[in-house]
C-alpha cells in the first residue's frame, strides 16, 4: 500500500520515506504554483500520521513479503501468504479466507468502550466488532484454529491474531488496506460507513514486531510481563456484569450484595442502550464490520470473548510451553457499580485507575455509555446531515468529537487538571517510554519515569515533539495514544527543565 505513488509496485527502501516524497511535492508545488491554471487537479493532501508511521514500516507486496518470509505458522500467516489471498478486497471475503465467513463458523464479540488500538475512536455510534473462531463447536479449539479478528470504522485498519502451532505463542497483526478514494482524498463517510468494508484496492500486512516503534505497537500491552515473556490476550473488563460489551442494558439493584450505607439515598441504576443506535442507524436488516446487525444485536459479547480466552489460554497450559505468568488487570464492575449506585463515586475504581495509570495504561470509564448524548441524537435524527456537517472534517477527529466531555481525563486518554509532572508523565508516556523499554527501540531514549537528569539535547527534542500539531506524525503523544492540553504542556516542561543535567541549559 504505497501513499505518495499512483502503483502498488514495491519501490527502493532509500526511498519510502514519506517525508521524502512531501518535501519533493512542496518544492514542486512552490515552483508551479503561478502556473497552475484553474482546471489544473489540487494538490493531493497530506497523509495522516497513520499513513506516515506505516509508510516509515514498508507498504505492499515488498511488506506482506518481508512478514511472509519470517515463516509463521498461525493461520492468519497461513492464509494472508497464500496466493489466494491476492483475491481478498473486504471483510466480508477477510472472514471467508479465515474460515470465519458463516455464522457456523465463528463467534462475535462487541463492545462500545475499547483501550484498543481504536480506543479513542469507539462507541456505541462506531462500535468495534471482535471475531472470534467458534470455539463452542463440535471439539472446540485447535492450535491453529486460534485465531481473532477486531475491526471497528473510522480507519483502514483490521486488527488480527493468531496462535502458532509450533511455539504455541500469540501473533498479533495489522493489515492495512486502501480504497478508491486513496488517490484523492477519503472523507468521513468514505471510512465512516460501509463503504470502508469492501472495494478495497490494495492491503499490507505487519507483523508485531514490525510495529513495536511505532504509535501502533502491540507488544507495550500484549506483553504485560516485560519484554521476552509471553504474549496474552487481554481483556479489560473479564468480569460480570459486562458493562461495555453489547449485551449489557442495566445494572439490576439485586446485583449489589449490600444495601446503600445509612442515610445514603441510591443514584440512578446504570443504564446502556447496547446497540439500539447501531441497529437505528444501520438498520437491522443491514451490516456493520461485515457482519449482519440481527447476529451482532444477538451476540452474548462478554460471554463469548470470555470463554474464547478461557479455552485458547488452556490449549497453552497444556502444550509443550514453557510455564509463563498470566493474569488480567480488569475492571472491577460490580464494585464500580455499586459503589456509584449507592455513592455516586467509586472508590475501588479510583483505586484501579491509579494502578493502572502507574502503568502507563488507560482504564475503562466508570460508566457504561461513553458516547455523549449530542452526539447520539445527531446521529440518530438524521445521519445523512451529520455525513454532510462533517465532510471536512478528519475522520479520527469526527469520533473523538462523539466522546462524553470527561471520557478523554477519566479513561486516561488525557490527564487531569489535577496531576502533577510527573503523574502526567507517567500516564501519558510511561507504556511506551518505561525504564525497562528494549533498548534497541528508538523510544527508549526518554525515559517518562525520569531516573536520571534530563541533558539539554533530549529537552530540546522532547520539547520540539510536544508543540508539534496533533496531525504531525511525529507529534507526542501520538494522536490514538491520546493528547495533551497546553497547560499539561508547560508543567512537563517546567519539571523536565528544573531536572535538566546543566543547570540553565534546558530552555
Amino acid at each position: 500500500m504505497l501513499w505518495f505513488t499512483s502503483t502498488n509496485q514495491p519501490r527502493p527502501r532509500a526511498l519510502t520515506s514519506p517525508w521524502v516524497a512531501v518535501a519533493a511535492s512542496a518544492l514542486l508545488a512552490l515552483a508551479c504554483g503561478a502556473r497552475r491554471g484553474s482546471s489544473d487537479p489540487a494538490p493531493r493532501p497530506e497523509p495522516s500520521p497513520e499513513q506516515v508511521w506505516l509508510e516509515r514500516v514498508g507498504s505492499g507486496p515488498a511488506q506482506t513479503a518481508r512478514v511472509c518470509e519470517r515463516g509463521a505458522r498461525d493461520r492468519v500467516a497461513q492464509t494472508l501468504c497464500a496466493p489466494s489471498a491476492s483475491g481478498i478486497s473486504g471483510l466480508e471475503d477477510l472472514y471467508r479466507a479465515l474460515q470465519l465467513g458463516s455464522a457456523e463458523e465463528r463467534r462475535v464479540a462487541v463492545t462500545t468502550h475499547s483501550l484498543s488500538l481504536s480506543g479513542r475512536s469507539v462507541s456505541a455510534a462506531n462500535p468495534r466488532v471482535v471475531v472470534l473462531a467458534n470455539n463452542a463447536a463440535a471439539g472446540g479449539l485447535s492450535y491453529e484454529g486460534v485465531v481473532a479478528t477486531a475491526f471497528a470504522r473510522g480507519e483502514q485498519l483490521v486488527e488480527l491474531v493468531g496462535l502458532d502451532p509450533t511455539t504455541y505463542e500469540y501473533n498479533f497483526y495489522l493489515l492495512r488496506f486502501t480504497q478508491a478514494c486513496n488517490s484523492s482524498r477519503c472523507t468521513a463517510e468514505d471510512v465512516l460507513s460501509k463503504r470502508v468494508e469492501s472495494g478495497w484496492s490494495a492491503w499490507s500486512l505487519y507483523a508485531d514486531s514490525d510495529l513495536e516503534d511505532t504509535p501502533f505497537d502491540c507488544l507495550s500491552c500484549h506483553r504485560p510481563f516485560g519484554d521476552g515473556t509471553h504474549k496474552l490476550l487481554l481483556m479489560r473488563q473479564d468480569l460480570d456484569p459486562w458493562m461495555h460489551w453489547s449485551d449489557f442494558r442495566q445494572l439490576d439493584e439485586s446485583m449489589c450484595p449490600a444495601p446503600p450505607p445509612e442515610g445514603v439515598t441510591p443514584r440512578v441504576i446504570a443504564k446502556s442502550d447496547g446497540l439500539d443506535l447501531l441497529a437505528e442507524v444501520e438498520g437491522k436488516q443491514g451490516k456493520y464490520a461485515g457482519i449482519s446487525v440481527d447476529e451482532l444485536l444477538a451476540t452474548a459479547s462478554g460471554d463469548v470473548l470470555s470463554d474464547f480466552m478461557v479455552d485458547a489460554e488452556l490449549l497453552i497450559t497444556r502444550s509443550p510451553a514453557l510455564p509463563h505468568p498470566y493474569a488480567q488487570f480488569s475492571l472491577r464492575t460490580r464494585e464500580t457499580l455499586c459503589e456509584r449506585f449507592h455513592e455516586g463515586q467509586s472508590a475501588s475504581w479510583e483505586t484501579d485507575r491509579a494502578t493502572s495509570r502507574a502503568r502507563g495504561l488507560p482504564f475503562p470509564y466508570y460508566g457504561p455509555d461513553v458516547l455523549a448524548a449530542a452526539a447520539r441524537s445527531e446521529l440518530s435524527t438524521s445521519r445523512g446531515n451529520f455525513w454532510e456537517s462533517h465532510s471536512e472534517d478528519d475522520p479520527f477527529d469526527v469520533l473523538t468529537s462523539l466522546l462524553e466531555a470527561d471520557v478523554q481525563a477519566e479513561v486516561g486518554f488525557a490527564p487531569r487538571d489535577t496531576e502533577s509532572a510527573p503523574d502526567i508523565l507517567q500516564g501519558i508516556c510511561g507504556r511506551c517510554h518505561a525504564p525497562d523499554t528494549n533498548p534497541a527501540l528508538l523510544r527508549s531514549r526518554f525515559n517518562a519515569a525520569l531516573t536520571d537528569p534530563v541533558d539539554p539535547a533530549t529537552f530540546d527534542e522532547v520539547r520540539r515533539r510536544l508543540s508539534l500539531p496533533p496531525s504531525s506524525p511525529d507529534a507526542m503523544p501520538p494522536r490514538r495514544s491520546g493528547a495533551l492540553p497546553s497547560w499539561a504542556v508547560e508543567r512537563v516542561l517546567e519539571y523536565l527543565a528544573a531536572h535538566c543535567s546543566v543547570p540553565g541549559a534546558c530552555r
